[in-house]
Protein backbone atom coordinates (compact mmCIF):
# COMPACT_ATOMS: atom_id res chain seq x y z
CA UNK A 1 0.00 0.00 0.00
CA UNK A 2 1.41 3.15 -0.84
CA UNK A 3 1.79 6.21 1.63
CA UNK A 4 -0.57 7.97 0.22
CA UNK A 5 -3.25 5.28 1.08
CA UNK A 6 -2.35 4.83 4.27
CA UNK A 7 -2.64 8.44 5.78
CA UNK A 8 -6.05 8.32 4.13
CA UNK A 9 -7.18 5.34 5.69
CA UNK A 10 -5.63 6.40 8.99
CA UNK A 11 -8.22 9.47 8.85
CA UNK A 12 -10.76 7.57 7.86
CA UNK A 13 -10.13 5.07 10.79
CA UNK A 14 -10.01 7.69 13.35
CA UNK A 15 -13.11 8.98 12.18
CA UNK A 16 -15.42 6.36 12.48
CA UNK A 17 -13.83 5.39 15.77
CA UNK A 18 -14.46 8.83 16.85
CA UNK A 19 -18.30 8.98 16.01
CA UNK A 20 -19.01 5.45 17.73
CA UNK A 21 -17.16 5.36 20.88
CA UNK A 22 -19.89 8.31 21.68
CA UNK A 23 -22.65 6.57 21.80
CA UNK A 24 -25.20 6.46 24.68
CA UNK A 25 -22.61 8.72 27.04
CA UNK A 26 -23.89 10.97 29.38
CA UNK A 27 -21.73 14.52 30.74
CA UNK A 28 -22.93 17.21 33.33
CA UNK A 29 -21.17 19.46 35.26
CA UNK A 30 -22.22 20.49 38.81
CA UNK A 31 -21.84 23.91 40.13
CA UNK A 32 -22.34 25.76 43.37
CA UNK A 33 -19.87 27.89 45.78
CA UNK A 34 -16.44 26.55 45.29
CA UNK A 35 -17.39 23.38 43.54
CA UNK A 36 -16.69 23.18 40.04
CA UNK A 37 -17.30 19.28 39.29
CA UNK A 38 -17.76 17.32 35.74
CA UNK A 39 -18.91 13.91 35.15
CA UNK A 40 -18.54 11.49 32.45
CA UNK A 41 -19.67 7.98 31.62
CA UNK A 42 -17.94 6.56 28.46
CA UNK A 43 -20.35 4.01 27.26
CA UNK A 44 -19.02 1.62 24.21
CA UNK A 45 -18.38 -2.15 23.58
CA UNK A 46 -14.42 -1.97 23.95
CA UNK A 47 -13.20 -1.27 27.25
CA UNK A 48 -9.05 -1.36 26.54
CA UNK A 49 -7.78 2.13 26.87
CA UNK A 50 -4.63 4.30 28.40
CA UNK A 51 -4.62 7.62 30.39
CA UNK A 52 -1.55 10.12 28.42
CA UNK A 53 -0.01 12.95 29.73
CA UNK A 54 0.37 15.53 26.97
CA UNK A 55 2.96 18.51 26.61
CA UNK A 56 2.51 21.80 26.21
CA UNK A 57 5.15 23.53 23.41
CA UNK A 58 4.76 20.80 20.97
CA UNK A 59 4.49 21.44 17.21
CA UNK A 60 1.31 19.70 15.54
CA UNK A 61 0.46 19.62 12.13
CA UNK A 62 -3.31 17.69 11.73
CA UNK A 63 -3.96 14.15 9.75
CA UNK A 64 -4.94 15.09 6.34
CA UNK A 65 -7.76 14.30 4.99
CA UNK A 66 -8.94 12.61 1.27
CA UNK A 67 -10.54 15.18 -1.46
CA UNK A 68 -9.95 18.03 1.12
CA UNK A 69 -9.31 21.47 -0.60
CA UNK A 70 -8.05 23.22 2.04
CA UNK A 71 -4.87 22.75 4.44
CA UNK A 72 -4.54 20.74 7.82
CA UNK A 73 -4.55 22.77 10.53
CA UNK A 74 -1.28 23.49 12.56
CA UNK A 75 -0.53 24.61 16.03
CA UNK A 76 1.71 24.19 19.19
CA UNK A 77 0.45 23.38 22.10
CA UNK A 78 0.24 26.01 24.93
CA UNK A 79 -1.26 24.34 27.44
CA UNK A 80 -0.51 20.24 29.13
CA UNK A 81 -3.42 17.77 29.56
CA UNK A 82 -4.29 14.45 30.93
CA UNK A 83 -6.63 12.30 28.39
CA UNK A 84 -8.64 9.13 28.11
CA UNK A 85 -7.39 7.46 24.84
CA UNK A 86 -8.36 4.31 23.65
CA UNK A 87 -7.41 4.10 19.45
CA UNK A 88 -3.87 6.09 20.16
CA UNK A 89 -2.13 8.84 21.26
CA UNK A 90 -3.52 12.02 19.84
CA UNK A 91 -7.01 10.80 19.47
CA UNK A 92 -8.64 11.06 22.89
CA UNK A 93 -12.00 10.34 24.08
CA UNK A 94 -11.85 13.52 26.51
CA UNK A 95 -9.80 15.06 29.08
CA UNK A 96 -7.97 18.27 30.91
CA UNK A 97 -5.86 20.29 30.62
CA UNK A 98 -3.54 22.28 33.13
CA UNK A 99 -4.87 25.63 33.21
CA UNK A 100 -8.62 23.69 34.07
CA UNK A 101 -10.14 22.85 30.48
CA UNK A 102 -12.60 20.12 30.02
CA UNK A 103 -13.55 18.98 26.55
CA UNK A 104 -15.73 15.69 26.25
CA UNK A 105 -17.88 14.44 23.86
CA UNK A 106 -20.97 12.48 22.47
CA UNK A 107 -22.52 11.07 19.42
CA UNK A 108 -25.11 12.91 17.80
CA UNK A 109 -27.23 11.98 15.04
CA UNK A 110 -28.45 15.06 13.53
CA UNK A 111 -25.57 17.20 13.11
CA UNK A 112 -23.37 18.02 9.94
CA UNK A 113 -20.13 19.49 10.00
CA UNK A 114 -18.93 22.42 8.14
CA UNK A 115 -18.62 22.10 4.45
CA UNK A 116 -14.88 22.78 3.03
CA UNK A 117 -14.33 26.74 3.21
CA UNK A 118 -10.74 28.50 3.93
CA UNK A 119 -10.35 27.99 7.42
CA UNK A 120 -7.55 24.98 8.26
CA UNK A 121 -9.64 21.92 8.43
CA UNK A 122 -8.82 19.16 11.78
CA UNK A 123 -10.79 15.44 11.42
CA UNK A 124 -12.84 15.48 14.90
CA UNK A 125 -10.88 12.97 16.35
CA UNK A 126 -8.02 14.92 17.07
CA UNK A 127 -10.16 17.85 17.52
CA UNK A 128 -10.55 16.84 21.44
CA UNK A 129 -6.63 17.27 21.51
CA UNK A 130 -6.83 20.58 19.69
CA UNK A 131 -9.12 22.48 21.97
CA UNK A 132 -7.11 20.99 25.04
CA UNK A 133 -3.75 21.74 23.49
CA UNK A 134 -4.84 25.90 22.87
CA UNK A 135 -7.82 26.92 25.36
CA UNK A 136 -7.88 27.65 28.91
CA UNK A 137 -11.64 28.74 28.72
CA UNK A 138 -14.85 28.39 27.02
CA UNK A 139 -15.45 31.91 25.39
CA UNK A 140 -11.73 30.51 24.05
CA UNK A 141 -13.44 27.30 22.92
CA UNK A 142 -16.30 29.30 21.04
CA UNK A 143 -14.19 32.23 19.46
CA UNK A 144 -12.29 29.52 17.56
CA UNK A 145 -14.69 28.82 15.07
CA UNK A 146 -13.34 31.29 12.57
CA UNK A 147 -9.85 30.13 13.36
CA UNK A 148 -10.58 25.93 12.28
CA UNK A 149 -13.20 23.15 11.57
CA UNK A 150 -13.93 19.88 11.37
CA UNK A 151 -14.03 18.22 8.25
CA UNK A 152 -16.99 17.08 6.72
CA UNK A 153 -15.13 15.20 3.54
CA UNK A 154 -15.26 11.86 5.70
CA UNK A 155 -19.04 11.13 4.76
CA UNK A 156 -20.02 9.74 8.17
CA UNK A 157 -23.50 10.36 8.31
CA UNK A 158 -23.35 10.82 12.04
CA UNK A 159 -21.29 13.49 14.35
CA UNK A 160 -20.49 14.12 17.44
CA UNK A 161 -20.95 17.22 19.83
CA UNK A 162 -19.51 19.17 23.16
CA UNK A 163 -20.11 19.50 26.39
CA UNK A 164 -16.97 21.48 27.47
CA UNK A 165 -16.42 23.84 30.91
CA UNK A 166 -13.71 25.49 32.60
CA UNK A 167 -12.40 27.14 35.82
CA UNK A 168 -14.01 29.94 35.86
CA UNK A 169 -17.41 28.32 35.77
CA UNK A 170 -18.31 28.87 32.63
CA UNK A 171 -19.67 25.98 30.64
CA UNK A 172 -21.13 25.31 27.10
CA UNK A 173 -23.00 22.80 24.31
CA UNK A 174 -21.16 23.07 21.20
CA UNK A 175 -22.99 21.33 18.24
CA UNK A 176 -22.80 21.55 14.33
CA UNK A 177 -26.40 22.01 12.82
CA UNK A 178 -26.89 21.98 9.13
CA UNK A 179 -22.93 22.89 8.78
CA UNK A 180 -22.81 25.52 11.23
CA UNK A 181 -21.64 25.59 14.71
CA UNK A 182 -24.23 25.75 16.96
CA UNK A 183 -23.23 27.40 20.86
CA UNK A 184 -25.54 26.88 24.29
CA UNK A 185 -24.10 28.84 27.32
CA UNK A 186 -25.19 30.66 30.00
CA UNK A 187 -28.63 32.05 29.13
CA UNK A 188 -29.38 29.73 26.73
CA UNK A 189 -27.81 26.43 28.30
CA UNK A 190 -30.56 26.43 31.92
CA UNK A 191 -29.65 23.16 32.71
CA UNK A 192 -25.51 21.79 32.48
CA UNK A 193 -25.96 18.35 31.26
CA UNK A 194 -25.62 16.28 27.58
CA UNK A 195 -26.20 13.25 25.98
CA UNK A 196 -26.91 11.92 22.67
CA UNK A 197 -29.84 14.07 21.38
CA UNK A 198 -29.34 18.01 20.07
CA UNK A 199 -29.67 20.14 23.67
CA UNK A 200 -32.53 21.84 22.03
CA UNK A 201 -34.76 18.81 21.52
CA UNK A 202 -33.43 17.37 24.98
CA UNK A 203 -34.11 20.90 26.91
CA UNK A 204 -37.71 20.79 25.38
CA UNK A 205 -38.38 17.06 26.89
CA UNK A 206 -36.36 17.39 30.28
CA UNK A 207 -38.65 21.22 30.74
CA UNK A 208 -41.88 19.00 29.64
CA UNK A 209 -40.78 16.29 31.98
CA UNK A 210 -41.57 13.70 28.94
CA UNK A 211 -39.29 10.74 27.99
CA UNK A 212 -40.50 9.47 23.88
CA UNK A 213 -42.62 6.50 24.48
CA UNK A 214 -41.35 4.50 21.59
CA UNK A 215 -38.43 2.30 22.92
CA UNK A 216 -35.17 3.12 21.12
CA UNK A 217 -31.71 5.04 20.86
CA UNK A 218 -33.37 8.24 21.54
CA UNK A 219 -35.77 7.44 24.38
CA UNK A 220 -32.58 6.11 26.47
CA UNK A 221 -30.86 9.83 25.32
CA UNK A 222 -34.01 12.00 26.71
CA UNK A 223 -33.90 9.59 29.80
CA UNK A 224 -30.53 9.77 30.61
CA UNK A 225 -30.58 13.36 30.10
CA UNK A 226 -33.45 13.97 32.17
CA UNK A 227 -31.94 12.41 35.31
CA UNK A 228 -28.51 14.32 34.59
CA UNK A 229 -30.37 17.36 34.69
CA UNK A 230 -32.40 17.12 37.24
CA UNK A 231 -29.13 16.19 39.23
CA UNK A 232 -27.15 19.31 38.00
CA UNK A 233 -30.22 21.46 38.18
CA UNK A 234 -31.03 20.81 41.56
CA UNK A 235 -27.32 20.58 42.86
CA UNK A 236 -26.89 22.59 46.21
CA UNK A 237 -22.96 22.34 47.21
CA UNK A 238 -23.68 23.09 50.90
CA UNK A 239 -26.00 20.06 51.65
CA UNK A 240 -23.30 17.56 50.09
CA UNK A 241 -20.66 16.52 52.13
CA UNK A 242 -18.66 14.74 48.73
CA UNK A 243 -19.71 16.11 45.55
CA UNK A 244 -17.22 13.59 43.94
CA UNK A 245 -19.15 10.70 45.60
CA UNK A 246 -22.44 12.78 44.38
CA UNK A 247 -21.15 13.10 40.90
CA UNK A 248 -20.56 9.39 41.06
CA UNK A 249 -23.91 8.47 42.28
CA UNK A 250 -25.28 10.29 39.21
CA UNK A 251 -23.35 8.35 36.73
CA UNK A 252 -24.30 5.36 38.54
CA UNK A 253 -27.85 6.06 37.73
CA UNK A 254 -27.66 6.74 33.98
CA UNK A 255 -25.17 3.83 33.55
CA UNK A 256 -25.83 1.73 30.77
CA UNK A 257 -25.32 -2.11 32.15
CA UNK A 258 -21.90 -3.42 30.74
CA UNK A 259 -21.43 -0.88 27.96
CA UNK A 260 -20.12 1.51 30.66
CA UNK A 261 -16.99 0.77 30.73
CA UNK A 262 -15.07 3.82 32.21
CA UNK A 263 -16.79 6.70 34.54
CA UNK A 264 -15.24 9.80 35.10
CA UNK A 265 -15.02 12.54 37.26
CA UNK A 266 -13.23 15.90 37.16
CA UNK A 267 -12.64 18.47 39.61
CA UNK A 268 -12.02 21.27 37.87
CA UNK A 269 -10.94 24.05 40.53
CA UNK A 270 -8.68 21.25 42.32
CA UNK A 271 -7.00 19.71 39.21
CA UNK A 272 -7.80 16.09 40.20
CA UNK A 273 -9.38 13.34 38.18
CA UNK A 274 -11.21 10.50 39.97
CA UNK A 275 -12.15 7.81 38.20
CA UNK A 276 -13.17 3.75 38.05
CA UNK A 277 -13.85 0.91 34.91
CA UNK A 278 -15.63 -1.97 34.61
CA UNK A 279 -12.26 -4.02 34.93
CA UNK A 280 -11.10 -2.10 37.99
CA UNK A 281 -13.92 -1.02 40.26
CA UNK A 282 -10.96 0.61 42.82
CA UNK A 283 -11.43 4.62 42.03
CA UNK A 284 -8.20 5.98 41.19
CA UNK A 285 -6.83 9.81 41.70
CA UNK A 286 -4.71 11.62 39.25
CA UNK A 287 -3.17 15.22 40.49
CA UNK A 288 -1.91 17.18 37.60
CA UNK A 289 -0.46 19.77 39.79
CA UNK A 290 2.38 16.74 40.39
CA UNK A 291 2.78 16.56 36.21
CA UNK A 292 5.61 18.49 34.53
CA UNK A 293 3.70 19.22 31.06
CA UNK A 294 7.03 20.31 29.84
CA UNK A 295 8.02 18.80 26.44
CA UNK A 296 11.31 18.72 27.73
CA UNK A 297 10.25 15.63 29.36
CA UNK A 298 9.31 12.38 28.39
CA UNK A 299 5.48 11.67 28.13
CA UNK A 300 3.78 9.40 30.36
CA UNK A 301 1.05 6.75 30.16
CA UNK A 302 -0.70 4.12 32.44
CA UNK A 303 -3.27 0.95 31.95
CA UNK A 304 -6.63 2.91 32.50
CA UNK A 305 -7.27 -0.76 34.62
CA UNK A 306 -4.50 -0.13 36.90
CA UNK A 307 -3.67 0.67 40.13
CA UNK A 308 -5.88 2.07 42.89
CA UNK A 309 -6.12 5.60 44.74
CA UNK A 310 -3.64 8.38 43.83
CA UNK A 311 -1.73 7.29 40.75
CA UNK A 312 -0.22 10.33 39.90
CA UNK A 313 3.32 8.98 40.57
CA UNK A 314 2.65 5.52 38.39
CA UNK A 315 2.65 6.54 35.20
CA UNK A 316 5.68 5.52 32.70
CA UNK A 317 7.45 6.73 29.85
CA UNK A 318 5.47 6.27 26.95
CA UNK A 319 6.39 4.41 24.11
CA UNK A 320 5.91 3.69 20.41
CA UNK A 321 5.21 -0.05 21.19
CA UNK A 322 2.92 0.64 23.63
CA UNK A 323 0.69 2.61 21.63
CA UNK A 324 0.65 0.02 18.98
CA UNK A 325 -0.46 -2.57 21.01
CA UNK A 326 -2.94 -0.72 22.55
CA UNK A 327 -4.47 0.27 18.92
CA UNK A 328 -4.04 -3.60 17.58
CA UNK A 329 -5.83 -4.57 20.76
CA UNK A 330 -9.00 -1.87 20.23
CA UNK A 331 -8.86 -1.98 16.52
CA UNK A 332 -9.23 -6.00 16.60
CA UNK A 333 -11.98 -5.86 18.85
CA UNK A 334 -13.97 -2.93 17.38
CA UNK A 335 -16.01 -5.19 14.41
CA UNK A 336 -15.91 -2.60 12.30
CA UNK A 337 -11.92 -2.02 11.83
CA UNK A 338 -10.74 -5.23 12.09
CA UNK A 339 -10.07 -5.33 8.34
CA UNK A 340 -7.96 -1.76 9.06
CA UNK A 341 -4.39 -4.02 7.34
CA UNK A 342 -1.54 -3.64 9.85
CA UNK A 343 0.41 -1.32 7.86
CA UNK A 344 -2.29 1.42 8.66
CA UNK A 345 -2.12 0.39 12.75
CA UNK A 346 1.52 0.90 12.21
CA UNK A 347 1.05 4.62 11.31
CA UNK A 348 -1.39 5.30 13.26
CA UNK A 349 0.99 4.32 16.13
CA UNK A 350 3.95 6.20 14.79
CA UNK A 351 2.36 9.54 13.49
CA UNK A 352 2.77 10.81 17.08
CA UNK A 353 6.58 10.58 16.16
CA UNK A 354 6.19 13.26 14.05
CA UNK A 355 5.52 15.84 16.90
CA UNK A 356 8.12 18.27 17.70
CA UNK A 357 9.10 19.56 20.90
CA UNK A 358 9.56 23.58 20.53
CA UNK A 359 10.75 24.37 24.21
Amino acid sequence: MRRSSIVLSIVAAALVVTINTAAACTTFNLRGDDVNIFGRNYDWSVRNGVVLVNKRGVIKTAMKVKDETGIPATWKSKYGSITFNQYGRELPAGGINEAGLVVEEMMLTQGQYPLPDSRPYIISGQFKQYLLDNFCTVKEIIKSDSLIRISSMDNVPVVVHFLVSDQSGDCAVIEFIGGKSVVYTGDSMPVRALTNSPYDESLMYWKAKKIPSVPSHKQSSIKRFIHAADAASSFDSKAIQSPVDYAFGILKQVAQGDKTKWSIIYDINKLQVFYHTSKNAETRMIDLKQFDFSCKSPVQVIDIDAGSGDISKAFQAYTVEANRTLIGITFEKTSFLKIIPSQVLDAIAAYPGSLKCAE
